[in-house]
């Protein structure tokens, strides 16, 4: 598609481009901006539930800063870190007792490292919050994969 092969997986149906595509200079979450927005006050919720009030938030991923914003604005101390935006491209020192990754683990060319990163990042006893949606979209809703949207190198690549 677009000058990419994509393969998918005839085991678990990931799909898939070898070598990965490039990313440097995408922040995504546009498309997304209102869903997000919708949901960030649960976040909040189980965030508050998890290490209360006060603890420190990481949104790992955080695009825009969206949800780091919202969380800072209703008292909550939030940084964000994506290595794409220049806003949040630089990951500070602190430790975190709660650090987000909502729909970016599917994206991360190597989550081991990433991973080991953001485990480095806790505090004792920190809790590592993920969201992602790993189910085949396209075969749910009967889209041919060629025909995928979401599969798009052009959204992709800015």
């Amino acid at each position: 598609k677009k000058g990419y092969d994509y393969y998918q997986c005839k085991g678990c149906e990931t799909v898939f481009v070898p070598g990965g595509i490039d990313q440097s200079g995408m922040v995504g979450g546009e498309a997304e901006e209102e869903r997000n927005a919708l949901h960030n006050e649960e976040r909040a919720s189980r965030f508050i539930n998890l290490v209360g009030r006060y603890g420190r938030i990481l949104d790992w991923g955080c695009g825009k800063g969206i949800m780091v914003d919202f969380l800072n604005v209703n008292g909550m101390a939030c940084d964000g870190y994506d290595p794409f935006n220049p806003e949040y491209a630089k990951l500070k020192k602190e430790k975190y007792n709660l650090i987000s990754a909502i729909e970016v683990l599917e994206h991360l060319f190597y989550p081991f490292k990433e991973l080991d990163t953001i485990y480095d990042k806790l505090v004792d006893n920190g809790v590592l919050y993920l969201e992602s949606s790993f189910t085949n979209i396209s075969k749910e809703e009967g889209i041919p994969l060629e025909g995928f949207d979401y599969i798009n190198p052009v959204l992709v690549c800015k």
